[in-house]
Order: C-alpha cells, then sequence, then structure tokens
C-alpha cells in the first residue's frame, strides 16, 4: 500500500531487544536525512516530509525499576508556514 497524506494517526506499541530499537532508531534518523518518513503497518501508511526546522524534545523519568524516554519531533508543512513571498515589482519610468 501506498503512503497516504495529508493526515493520519499512527501507534504502536511493542516489546523489542536494544538490537532492534537501535535499528527503528537508525531508520528513523535516515528518514530525516532523506526528508522522508513513512510510518504504518500493511493497511495504513503515512508519509512524512520533514523539512527546515523541527522541535525535538526529550523527556527521560527514572522511578523505582521503571525508567522512561519519551521523544518527540514536531514541524509545520513548510506550504503552511512559510508561504511563498509575493513576488516585488518595481518599475522605472
Amino acid at each position: 500500500m501506498s503512503p497516504q497524506n495529508p493526515s493520519g494517526e499512527f501507534e504502536l506499541e511493542i516489546l523489542q531487544d536494544c538490537e532492534s530499537v537501535v535499528k527503528y532508531l537508525h531508520a528513523l534518523s535516515e528518514g530525516f536525512l532523506n526528508n522522508q518518513i513513512v510510518l504504518g503497518g500493511k493497511k495504513k501508511q503515512i508519509l512524512f516530509e520533514p523539512k527546515g526546522l523541527i522541535k525535538f524534545k526529550i523527556k527521560a523519568r527514572r522511578r523505582g525499576n521503571e525508567n522512561k524516554i519519551i521523544i518527540k519531533f514536531s514541524w509545520e508543512e513548510s506550504s503552511r508556514r512559510n508561504p511563498l513571498p509575493k513576488t516585488l515589482i518595481i518599475d522605472k519610468k
């Protein structure tokens, strides 16, 4: 199935070993480098094309035996955030 845009949602929660997590993080970093990230499953995929400035947030917590790291990326589509400037015409007469 081809990736869909412009809207949609995808969430995944699975138990993985450290090596598998590294593979996911590597794929995510490659997606940022190539300005194209596809997330999803067999039935639905979402295409993201991150460009420009990206907000990066990381939160870490340890409570007893429970450890948690939350990583969040957010950005606005460039067409909405930075509209093309209007053409300036200067005419000398």
